[in-house]
Parts: structure tokens; sequence; C-alpha cells
């Protein structure tokens, strides 16, 4: 899961309502990692799901 690599956004035009999601990810010094979407996903994203529930404890579908 390499986050740094994916797109800024995944649009999916085609479906007109639906799932919006965004991450920010900030490190020291300011440096900031943000992407976003709207009914589509990037690469390994259930994978991402997965690590993030079991990294802070809580459900975040």
């Amino acid at each position: 899961m390499e986050i740094v690599n994916w797109k800024d956004k995944y649009i999916d035009k085609d479906v007109c309502d639906g799932t919006q999601w965004g991450i920010l990810i900030r490190f020291p010094k300011r440096n900031k990692i943000k992407k976003h979407g709207s009914n589509e996903y990037p690469p390994y994203w259930s994978k991402f799901i997965k690590t993030m529930k079991a990294y802070i404890g809580e459900d975040i579908d």
C-alpha cells in the first residue's frame, strides 16, 4: 500500500449519488497527504481500511 502513489482524487462520474471518502495524513513539519474520492477507490483500498481499523481500533466504514 503505497498511499503516496495514489492519485489525489478518484471520481466515478457515472454515479450521481453514493459514497464519498477522504483521508488526510499529517506528518511533522507540516507535510501531509490528502486524497479523496466519490464511488471510486485507489488500489488496495479494502486492505488499507482493514489495516486502519486494526490500528485505531474503531469501525471506519
